[in-house]
């Protein structure tokens, strides 16, 4: 009995033991670098180069670090890096490993920088990444038990992205978009549960055509089936200049809640509320600001897009109304079928209101009731 005791010892906790102890003082992930850049290369197609330590922590918590990762571009689209980072971080609880669950602190991704280029045709330098589309995903699929117990005991501490630097030149549109100092801070991940998410960003669009701050907040919902998201409490900003305002400022925030169903794909916002204010530039010293609110449903499966309950209200006044001012509200309920290129608008009531020195005093009111097709 003793003997079988002791066998039970060795195995349960000298062994254990003794490996975690060799981990931590002599294995160095660093030794494997290269095995790692070479897998990733026979994967990918890329060149991925370490520069950077590689650390790892082994209790309480398997804990992996990295230094500077580059990852090369594709080939056509230059000798431009497609991406890089200057380090990361991440650790999984050890313990709930050996029930089956996915405990995972906060991951930290620092001064990712990523290129991402369109070309003329169409192609882009992230599609051989994203797979050649070739294989069965039926066959690869886990059944819907196997899946459910394997996401729902995933849990993240949370996602955080400092100062990223994202390039996208679309040469389609010809639009080069910049976004500079991004950052990205989520609160713990869990299914089914809110998820408070903030971003914020500079940004430029070609060039100096328009450049200015974004901020973005929402709480997020994710259901353990991967099969709906719900953003509440949405809530973005954006403050621009640039020539293309000829010296003006641009104004915009959106609030909205929002459910998408990824099976569908449909997108539904509720009270979705848009408002623009521009000023200055060639507009001297007038004031315009445009709030549009409806709840909005677009399902991108038929292409089609419908707004209820939707109010357009525009207000302006300054010097080009020679001091007056100027209003207009339209309400009506809008339905759009992109496939046909049809637009139809229900129940549309159109107001506008003007006043001031160039009437020489007098007020201009107009009323419109319609269904436009």
């Amino acid at each position: 009995m003793k003997r079988l005791i002791y066998i039970l010892l060795i195995l349960i906790i000298i062994i254990p033991a003794g490996l975690a102890v060799w981990l931590l003082y002599f294995f160095d992930p660093n030794d494997y670098r290269g095995q790692i850049e070479s897998g990733f290369n026979k994967a990918t197609g890329r060149t991925m180069q370490i520069s950077g330590d590689l650390g790892m922590t082994l209790f309480p918590r398997i804990g992996i670090s990295t230094g500077g990762i580059t990852v090369s571009n594709a080939e056509g689209f230059g000798d431009a890096p497609f991406a890089s980072i200057k380090g990361s971080s991440v650790s999984l609880a050890l313990l709930p490993l050996l029930s089956g669950d996915i405990e995972m602190d906060k991951l930290v991704l620092d001064g990712v920088q990523a290129n991402l280029v369109t070309l003329p045709g169409g192609k882009t330098n992230w599609d051989d990444l994203a797979g050649s589309g070739t294989t069965d995903p039926a066959a690869d699929k886990p059944s819907d038990s196997d899946s459910g117990k394997a996401i729902g005991a995933l849990a993240i501490g949370g996602i955080e992205l400092k100062n990223a630097d994202i390039t996208w030149d679309d040469r389609v549109a010809a639009t080069l978009i910049h976004l500079t100092e991004m950052n990205l801070n989520t609160g713990e991940i869990r299914f089914d549960q809110g998820i408070p998410i903030k971003f914020d960003t500079h940004f430029t669009m070609n060039g100096n055509e328009l450049s200015g701050d974004m901020k973005a907040s929402a709480r997020a919902t994710i259901d353990k089936d991967l099969k709906k998201v719900r953003l509440d409490k949405l809530q973005n900003t954006v403050e621009a200049t640039g020539n293309l305002l000829q010296g003006g400022r641009l104004s915009q925030e959106v609030s909205a809640n929002a459910e998408i169903n990824l099976d569908g794909p449909v997108i539904d916002m509720q009270g979705a509320k848009l408002t623009i204010g521009t000023s200055g530039g060639t507009l001297g010293d007038t004031r315009a600001t445009t709030t549009f609110t409806s709840d909005i449903n677009v399902n991108l499966a038929t292409q089609k897009i419908s707004l209820s309950g939707t109010d357009l209200v525009l207000d302006a006044d300054g010097e080009m109304l020679e001091g007056g001012k100027a209003s207009a509200k339209m309400t009506s309920n809008v339905n759009m079928d992109l496939a046909d290129l049809k637009v139809t608008l229900n129940n549309t009531d159109l107001v506008a209101n003007l006043d001031g020195p160039l009437l020489e005093g007098g007020t201009l009111a107009a009323t419109v009731k319609s269904d436009i097709l």
